[in-house]
């Protein structure tokens, strides 16, 4: 068995018409936490291009993959859900130089956001973006870029490949509605931060 760092010819069959079924132009990922001889003749067996990648904290191997950036902090909060947006007010208040990409679950969340937050934070800039308005999402993104001191209020729309800059703070206001793997093989939240 595969899980007990060991297989035989019928786990191979049996993974053999596992991978006949998936389509062929596909990322597989194969995680182990430890690395069995038998690991590296299942990669030959099922994976084309196969690239390996391993973790350590010995420094005799010259080779160590960061998952994220050394100077990340990553900082939360714990509270019932009716003091979520004062808190979220709050915060922007306290950063008053800062730039602030704020990430929402739903398309009407950023746009009731969009609605009060500017009422609330009279001379701050807020921007919006979400799945729903794709005509102004490439004008709304450029604003946010060259304004400083900006805010930014959006679904996952912005974690897909848009590269902002000088962003202070990233601020998940709520859970995503899947922290599933993306094409590119990372979390949601590592994309968002």
């Amino acid at each position: 068995m595969v899980s007990f760092g060991f297989f035989n010819k019928d786990d191979l069959c049996s993974l053999n018409e596992i991978l006949l079924a998936l389509p062929k132009q596909r990322r597989t990922g194969l995680f182990s936490a430890t690395q069995a001889k038998q690991l590296e003749e299942l990669l030959k067996f099922g994976l084309r291009d196969a690239v390996q990648i391993t973790i350590t904290d010995s420094q005799e191997n010259e080779v160590v993959f960061e998952v994220t950036p050394s100077c990340l902090q990553n900082y939360y909060a714990v509270m019932t859900a009716e003091k979520k947006l004062m808190a979220l007010i709050e915060f922007i208040r306290s950063q008053v130089e800062a730039k602030i990409l704020v990430f929402f679950s739903t398309c009407f969340c950023v746009a009731y956001m969009k609605t009060i937050l500017p009422v609330i934070l009279n001379k701050r800039r807020i921007f919006a973006i979400h799945g729903k308005k794709k005509k102004n999402r490439e004008h709304q993104v450029q604003l946010f870029r060259s304004t400083p001191k900006a805010i930014m209020l959006s679904t996952d729309v912005m974690s897909r490949g848009i590269d902002i800059p000088d962003i202070d703070w990233v601020v998940q206001f709520d859970i995503p509605k899947q922290s599933r793997l993306s094409d590119n093989f990372y979390f949601l939240f590592m994309n968002l931060i």
